[in-house]
C-alpha cells in the first residue's frame, strides 16, 4: 500500500462543518481536502513523538520490546507521541512513567528526526523529538512493553521498529564522540 493510500485522503469523505463533500484541492500548493462550499481545510499535518535515550555507565542504551503493533516484537526507544496541548519534556516525562514506571529526567535535546508510522491503515509523518537524560526507580515494563534491555551502540538489534532510531543513535554517538 503506497503513502497515498494510507493517507486520509483515501479515507475522510464528508466536511465536519457541514457534512458536505471534501475534494482533493490545492492549498498553498500542496494536496489537502478541502470542502466543497465551505472554508474547512483538513491540513494532514505531522504528528510529534518523543523519546528517551538511556545510557547506563557502560555506555549502553536501554530499549524496550514492542508488546503490540505496529512492529510488534521489535525494538524500540521507550517513548510515544506527544498529547494535545502537552510539551515534549513533559511527554517525555509521562511518557517513561507509563513504559518503564520511572521517572526520567530529561538533560538535553539530543535531536529531532522524521519518519513514517502506519497504524490502522493510515500513514502518519511523525517528528521524532530525542531527550537524553537519567531515570530514578527501577525499569519494569508497562502494558506495552514486552521487555527491557541495555545495548552496546555499536551492537544494537537487527530488529529495530523504526529507521529514526538508528539514526537517533547514530547523530547521538558522533555528537557524543565529538564532545569527549
Amino acid at each position: 500500500m503506497s503513502r497515498v493510500e494510507r493517507s486520509p485522503l483515501r479515507y475522510f469523505k464528508f466536511c465536519p462543518r457541514c457534512g458536505r463533500q471534501l475534494r482533493i484541492s490545492k492549498v498553498d500548493g500542496h494536496p489537502h481536502l478541502k470542502c466543497d462550499q465551505g472554508d474547512f481545510v483538513f491540513f494532514q499535518n505531522p504528528h510529534s513523538a518523543v523519546s528517551g535515550l538511556i545510557f547506563d555507565r557502560r555506555g549502553r542504551v536501554m530499549l524496550v520490546k514492542r508488546k503490540y503493533n505496529p512492529k510488534k516484537g521489535f525494538w524500540d526507544t521507550p517513548g510515544g507521541f506527544v498529547g494535545w496541548g502537552e510539551n515534549p519534556k513533559q511527554a517525555v516525562i509521562r511518557e517513561l512513567r507509563e513504559e518503564l514506571k520511572v521517572h526520567f529526567q530529561p538533560q538535553d535535546l539530543s535531536g529531532i528526526f522524521h519518519d513514517w508510522y502506519d497504524m490502522f491503515n493510515l500513514r502518519y509523518s511523525v517528528y521524532n523529538i530525542y531527550y537524553t537524560g537519567t531515570i530514578s526507580g527501577r525499569p519494569r515494563p508497562a502494558s506495552d512493553v514486552a521487555a527491557i534491555r541495555w545495548f552496546p551502540l555499536n551492537r544494537l538489534p537487527q530488529k529495530i521498529s523504526f529507521s529514526h532510531i538508528r539514526r537517533a543513535l547514530r547523530h547521538y554517538r558522533t555528537t557524543h564522540q565529538k564532545k569527549s
